[in-house]
């Protein structure tokens, strides 16, 4: 098998008992060189070569074999292995034969994998990453996958199932987070790819990028207050982060990292949106349990393992999200004109997810639970008297079976305002939850104050946000969601990242909410699994980061 003409320059270096690595690029035909010292007795050498076929635990020896030693004074010799499988696991070893046939003692495996029909994508990223963050490939009409880290700090995606002349094209993304984080050309073109024609079946196609269009920027840069602002006495004050609802591909790698920052921030909390069932039709409302873009109940149990570990308390948001394939379709059927019945229909199937998630709370003593109530959003009412009977089936048969059997805190992810919507006094709903994106012409004691009189119970902010953007002080939520996550060189979005202003509102909001004894706790929306150039509410590796950490040792003084 064994002995042809030098086809490839893939070599392996010997010393007495130890072979050292082989290039990661083996195909069919393999060179190995041998270079020996303080053997200067040997006069020739014995060689094992095994493999190991997929599917297989053990390894079948192929063949033995022998090498003189052709030179007295030359220190290495080569030969070529030639005729191995495609895709196929390979080992070898040697060991040297003395004057007189006395044989020395086999030298340590060293094994590799042959090459299948596909194309192999290697880069270099020369430490442009930051710890924890993985290079995606994004192949047109085929998807966007995570590449592999090797030994020598190169990364490579195998892309199977290639013909000779097909052409494919390509971009890197680091973390898999859309066009704000490809890598950055020069001259930049976010549309840009890289194209490769396969003139032979294995090839290898290897790239070097250090420049990414997702930024870094550096958490010092900004001005925080150091004034000891005086802060109101409540029962308790509750601050942490939710968790984005990007759950990107592999997210499992990252969370511990994740949840290991938000505590180096002085916070104490987490929330993790997990949903178990998704609307599919909106009239009438059907759903299912397949749900994408959220953790498995394994991930998840997973993820309140590392959140305690980094000394996080673990709050549960249940959502219950619209499938993203037939929204639109969705949405025009819940928002048209409904009779009662239909309702107490959505209620139910609403029961239904947040049982669900309820049941997952008990099993795992999860102390504090966000139910979803973006049905604010989705649904149109015709007249008072039709919130009012939603708020009463909400209150008296929908919320006890809910809370059957917790003994936790319960809340809400956002309120409304409208007078007919009084569930909230419901004895099952402990805090005021609500999502707030404020301005600086917002009075938060005109907004919450009444709602605390009213209902006798504390104000908690599931979301309390503010955009990185220049205007984020008057624009509160109005911003296009779409645009807000955009890169900030794209060309169509209008918005000007201002990490500084995002800062400077957080700092006036906690002075406000400082102010009050009625608001126990705040938690800022979209923190991401990795550090982002994004204009959202997420201040992770920005100077509101700084803020919040601040206003943590602030309100548990």
């Amino acid at each position: 098998m064994i002995l042809s003409l030098l086809l490839l320059a893939h070599v392996i270096t010997a010393t007495t008992g130890k072979i050292y690595p082989i290039a990661d690029d083996q195909i069919t035909t393999t060179t190995v060189t041998f270079k020996y010292q303080n053997i200067r007795a040997a006069k020739k050498f014995k060689f094992q070569l095994y493999d190991k076929r997929a599917g297989r635990t053990s390894w079948r020896k192929l063949d033995t074999f022998y090498k003189k030693r052709t030179s007295k004074t030359a220190k290495k010799f080569s030969m070529t292995l030639s005729n191995l499988k495609q895709d196929r696991d390979y080992r070898i070893r040697y060991k040297p034969i003395y004057v007189g046939g006395r044989e020395g003692i086999w030298s340590d495996y060293r094994s590799w994998h042959t090459k299948d029909d596909a194309l192999y994508i290697y880069l270099d990223t020369e430490d442009s990453l930051l710890t924890g963050d993985i290079p995606y490939v994004l192949i047109e009409d085929s998807g966007e996958f995570a590449m592999t880290l090797q030994d020598d700090g190169r990364w490579y995606y195998e892309l199977d199932g290639i013909t000779k002349d097909d052409i494919i094209q390509y971009r890197f993304s680091r973390n898999n987070l859309g066009p704000r984080s490809y890598e950055l050309f020069d001259p930049d073109d976010v549309d840009k790819l890289h194209s490769v024609t396969i003139s032979s079946v294995p090839q290898t196609k290897e790239h070097t990028t250090t420049d990414w269009r997702l930024l870094t920027p550096d958490i010092e840069t900004g001005e925080v207050s150091t004034e000891d602002y005086p802060v109101v006495d409540r029962a308790q004050f509750i601050q942490g982060v939710e968790l984005t609802r990007d759950y990107p591909e592999g997210f499992s790698s990252y969370t511990a990292t994740t949840f290991t920052s938000i505590a180096d921030y002085d916070l104490s909390y987490v929330a993790i949106p997990y949903a178990t069932r998704v609307i599919i039709g909106g009239d009438p409302v059907e759903t299912n349990q397949s749900v994408d873009g959220y953790p498995t109940e394994t991930q998840l149990e997973t993820m309140l393992t590392e959140a305690t570990t980094a000394g996080l308390t673990p709050i549960l948001v249940i959502d219950f999200p619209i499938n993203q394939e037939n929204e639109e379709t969705i949405l025009a059927d819940m928002a048209g004109d409904h009779v009662n019945s239909y309702f107490s229909t959505y209620l139910t199937r609403w029961r239904e997810a947040m049982n669900d998630g309820m049941d997952f709370a008990i099993a795992h003593n999860i102390e504090i639970v966000v139910l979803d109530t973006d049905f604010y959003d989705y649904l149109d009412f015709q007249d008072n008297t039709q919130q009012a009977y939603f708020s009463y089936i909400l209150e008296n048969d929908i919320l006890p079976t809910v809370a059957s059997g917790y003994t936790g805190t319960l809340t809400t992810k956002e309120l409304s305002m409208d007078a007919d919507f009084t569930w909230y006094q419901a004895d099952e709903i402990d805090w005021l939850g609500d999502t707030w994106y404020p301005t600086t012409s917002e009075d938060l004691a005109t907004i919450y104050g009444p709602l605390n009189t009213q209902y006798g119970k504390p104000v908690f902010f599931t979301n309390l946000g503010v955009f990185s953007i220049d205007g984020a002080s008057t624009i509160g939520e109005t911003v296009s969601p779409t645009s807000s996550k955009l890169d900030p060189d794209l060309s169509n979005d209008t918005y000007t990242l201002d990490t500084q202003e995002q800062a400077d509102v957080y700092e006036a909001v906690f002075r406000d909410i400082a102010d009050t004894s009625y608001v126990i706790g705040t938690m800022a929306p979209d923190y991401s699994f990795f550090t982002q150039y994004d204009k959202l509410s997420n201040i992770r590796d920005k100077v509101a980061g700084l803020v919040w950490q601040r206003w943590a040792g602030l309100f548990n003084e």
